[in-house]
């Protein structure tokens, strides 16, 4: 089930996080920990940079009300802001 598969992931990263963390803050690189939700954010970010309006990526995520896809706007450029609200 997609419970088992969420925790085994879960699982998965929180192993090879303190692995990277342990070998990146041997060589003077700070390993900041992240979550996979974090990626969702990301992509929305880099999305609206890239071009792509706020309703189709409000399509992607699957929200349901477009206010919800807004939060990504606080991270572009007014210019961005408005291209993105256009498109």
């Amino acid at each position: 089930t997609m419970d088992w598969v969420s925790s085994q992931f879960g699982a998965t990263a929180r192993r090879l996080t303190s692995k990277w963390s342990q070998k990146w803050s041997h060589r003077g690189h700070p390993f900041v920990r992240f979550k996979f939700h974090d990626l969702r954010h990301l992509f929305a970010v880099r999305y609206l940079r890239d071009g792509g309006g706020i309703y189709a990526l409000q399509g992607i995520l699957g929200h349901t009300s477009v206010k919800t896809t807004e939060i990504y706007l606080a991270f572009l450029t007014p210019d961005q802001q408005h291209a993105a609200k256009l498109g």
